[in-house]
């Protein structure tokens, strides 16, 4: 769509919710291209969620494949891994 002019490429916004504000967080961190962002309801900390979730078997089973505090699988998926002190 900006290749094709059809956006102002410096009035940029994203947004997302759930899954999409995973995504949200996770572009907002390594890309410069939004003015604006709105990240709703994301999973920041794949730990915590995992652990206080509804499906806590079924997150740490098929989603990791190991119990969060034996491995760094849910850091490594976290938002947090990405915050860099100023």
């Amino acid at each position: 769509m900006v290749g094709r002019g059809y956006v102002d490429t410096q009035r940029l916004f994203v947004t997302g919710g759930s899954g999409g504000g995973v995504l949200t967080a996770w572009i907002v961190g390594h890309t410069d291209r939004f003015r604006a962002a709105v990240v709703v309801k994301p999973v920041i900390n794949w730990t915590s969620f995992v652990l206080t979730g509804d499906m806590t078997n079924y997150f740490y089973r098929y989603w990791f494949g190991e119990f969060p505090g034996t491995h760094a699988g849910p850091m490594k998926r976290s938002r947090l891994a990405y915050v860099r002190a100023t």
